[in-house]
């Protein structure tokens, strides 16, 4: 077969790589979108935070929004998630203004400390796998991240009735829970958040640090050997970015830990969004039967619980 890829070349470029963290990847993005387009809500009272989440995706009006909090606000790089990605961008009704970015979206096929918690085996975790997803973008606009604790509220929302059911609604499938990890460990805005489990911390393996370009050789060599990869660029299951560098480390006789091991540890968080999640993931119950995790309550829990206590730490004293 007639190979295009040079081998040797690739090899080379994958063993002498930079290994860039996410955070020193985004200082080196390249940004499509203007920072006035954040156009941040500077509220400061918390009785005046009424989030509305407004579905988006490439094709709407309001996409170039999402992606420039996505590319001036969050401190590393987006990569989109393959498979589900449900799109939200949280506005301020009060304003009208930007209170921040979410993304769910398909979750990991096998995470440790995830799928020992819920007690589930291989095949159950195959069967299943459509029942859960991660939070993979979940960026606040700067004051109200900073001031209001606004991140927790986000992550609260990620997890609400309305977001399970826009993905019950989309993909067909009950949203019995979700995953988030993040890039600080356990200190982070997840943390002591209710309905949130800090888990552990993951092996430290994954593909960030391999770029597109390198990454797009690497789909080459396999397509090479193997054929055409369905489903083009965003796959998953055994076509997963993990899985399409591992193979293409096989072709080219190279150690695919020395590639996809880049050390930097992440803390585990997880949702149970029902009350019998963990029995319905593993085929003890047939039925899934969710929590009341309505905007309003959970908006008066972030009232409550953070956003006053954040002002008080502040020492900002409000006008109600």
């Amino acid at each position: 077969m007639f190979k295009i890829v040079d081998r040797e070349k690739l090899k080379y470029d994958l063993l002498h790589m930079d290994f860039l963290s996410q955070e020193e990847q985004k200082k080196i993005e390249t940004k499509k979108y203007d920072i006035s387009l954040v156009d941040e809500s500077l509220e400061l009272n918390p009785e005046n935070i009424k989030p509305i989440l407004v579905s988006v995706d490439s094709t709407s009006s309001l996409w170039k929004e999402w992606k420039a909090i996505e590319e001036n606000v969050s401190s590393f790089a987006f990569r989109r998630s393959p498979g589900r990605n449900c799109y939200f961008l949280i506005k301020n009704e009060y304003d009208g203004k930007n209170l921040g970015i979410i993304d769910v979206a398909a979750d990991f096929l096998a995470l440790g400390e995830r799928d020992k918690y819920i007690g589930w085996n291989v095949e159950q975790r195959k069967k299943y796998n459509r029942n859960i997803a991660n939070i993979s973008v979940c960026v606040p606009t700067r004051h109200f991240g900073y001031n209001l604790s606004g991140g927790k509220l986000l992550a609260l929302l990620a997890s609400s009735d309305e977001v399970g059911e826009h993905w019950k609604n989309k993909y067909g499938d009950s949203l019995a829970g979700l995953t988030v990890t993040s890039l600080y460990g356990k200190g982070s805005q997840y943390n002591r958040l209710q309905g949130f489990k800090y888990l552990g911390k993951t092996k430290g393996q994954g593909t960030c640090q391999v770029d597109d370009e390198l990454y797009k050789l690497c789909r080459l060599v396999v397509e090479e050997e193997e054929g055409k990869i369905l489903g083009g660029r965003f796959t998953k299951g055994k076509n997963s970015r993990i899985n399409i560098i591992r193979k293409a480390c096989k072709y080219i006789d190279l150690d695919a830990k020395l590639i996809t091991t880049h050390g930097r540890q992440r803390g585990v968080f997880w949702c149970d969004r029902g009350i019998n999640t963990k029995g319905f993931l593993s085929e003890i119950d047939d039925e899934f039967i969710t929590k009341d995790l309505s905007k309003e309550i959970l908006l008066e829990y972030w009232k409550e619980t953070w956003a006053y206590r954040r002002l008080k730490n502040l020492n900002i004293h409000i006008e109600n």
